[in-house]
């Protein structure tokens, strides 16, 4: 009773094996994380005390003079005997300079569209390459034992047969598929990408667009830390002011989502050359690995996910970014439904480009409640943004509509009634 088999993707060429479920749980346990000695944990700076102060000064966010300032106000009450070397902001600097080598860094890119007025329109992003960022990870000593490359499928004895259950990304059937879908010796490399708009001031007056990432080969337990192996940002996007004259108009609201799948493409493009052919790379145990990166989940809330699909949001006729639902439908719950595909969705925009009159196009996009943008997705093979794309229980039930609308709600009724 409870006995968990695990049956292995036919590519891993390794055959199916049942145990207790006991081992099953210790084997899910996180591996003791065990330091490098041969180097001091504070290294490449000098001393503990330089550490922690180059420390400070990231969690506070002081720029140059504010660090200069500190420092010299450290020196001139300073007590202690403890050695300390930084003498000023430089120093600091090309002590991160001899650490920044050691990830991937970031890239200026100038994203050019032509705007809602015909004129050629220029946004700045930042991003790093996903792939250099990927290998990173494969290669770290600590990190890489807690790879898995091979889809499984689980399942639990119940005193009569095997239940199948899900608990990590590649026990469920699209890493399965798509490791069907590539070369014997090929490796599913699978990203997942949680893009939002942010509030980067306490007051609320600065915004950003972090694209943040890590990879679902990784146990939940670290792509959800806060340690080496957790999300980490990979690119800011351009964030579009909406001008007055064009505000809500559905030519700038194209531009907009142009504007988001051209500079998502940039960073999609530092994976597109190896998701088609795959590329080795010598991991942390020094066996060489041919990876095939993919974009296996999409994590966002609906307006993110509506710019991502293509569809033109709530008020249209099919407003689901993964199936084909009516508007009028949602509630019913039905039990069939057409699902939107990144193939279905491509014959559907060559056909509207291909009318010789703006109202045909228009008729047969409405008819799927999609926009005429050329998605980003489709640099990377072996992905289906629809498929990627999901109901985020989490962040939809209680950071969205729980947090931001059905709490507030409840708040003001419990306030009327005194």
């Amino acid at each position: 009773l409870d006995d968990v088999r695990i049956e292995y993707h036919p590519n891993a060429a390794m055959p199916s094996k049942q145990i207790p479920f006991t081992e099953f749980a210790r084997g899910h346990r996180p591996i003791v994380y065990q330091p490098d000695l041969s180097t001091p944990p504070w290294y490449p700076f000098r001393l503990p005390l330089d550490f922690e102060f180059a420390e400070l000064v990231l969690e506070a966010a002081l720029n140059k003079e504010q660090v200069n300032r500190f420092l010299k106000l450290m020196k001139s009450v300073r007590s202690t005997s403890e050695a300390f070397t930084l003498n000023e902001y430089n120093d600091l600097q090309n002590t991160w300079k001899a650490t920044s080598h050691r990830m991937t860094s970031f890239k200026k890119e100038v994203v050019r569209i032509d705007g809602v007025d015909g004129e050629l329109q220029e946004f700045i992003m930042y991003y790093r390459s996903l792939w250099d960022w990927a290998c990173d990870l494969v290669k770290h000593p600590n990190i890489g034992p807690h790879f898995i490359f091979d889809a499984q499928r689980l399942s639990k004895f119940d005193g009569s047969s095997f239940i199948r259950f899900i608990d990590e990304p590649w026990t469920a059937d699209e890493f399965w598929n798509i490791q069907s879908k590539l070369p014997r010796d090929g490796k599913v490399l699978a990203f997942i990408l949680y893009a939002d708009k942010a509030k980067l001031s306490s007051f609320g007056r600065q915004k950003g667009y972090p694209v943040v990432a890590c990879l679902a080969n990784l146990p939940a337990s670290i792509q959800n830390g806060e340690g080496i192996g957790g999300g980490r940002i990979v690119g800011w996007l351009p964030i579009v002011k909406e001008a007055k004259e064009y505000s809500r108009k559905p030519r700038f609201v194209n531009f907009k989502n142009a504007v988001w799948h051209e500079s998502f493409r940039k960073l999609l493009q530092t994976v597109e050359k190896e998701s088609e052919t795959g590329c080795w790379v010598n991991c942390w145990d020094g066996v060489a690995r041919r990876f095939f990166p993919v974009i296996l989940i999409l994590s966002a809330d609906y307006e993110e996910q509506a710019v991502m699909a293509l569809v033109r949001g709530v008020k249209s006729n099919f407003p689901c970014p993964i199936c084909l639902i009516p508007r009028d439908h949602i509630s019913d719950f039905p039990a069939q439904c057409e699902l939107r595909t990144s193939e279905n969705v491509l014959k559907v925009l060559r056909e509207a480009r291909s009318q010789d009159t703006t109202e045909k196009k228009e008729q047969i996009l409405i008819q799927q409640g999609l926009r005429d943008i050329d998605s980003a997705f489709t640099v990377v093979a072996n992905t289906d943004v629809y498929h990627a794309l999901s109901w985020d229980r989490l962040r939809a039930n209680f950071a969205g509509m729980f947090g931001d609308h059905l709490w507030p709600e409840l708040l003001r009724i419990l306030d009327r009634a005194g």
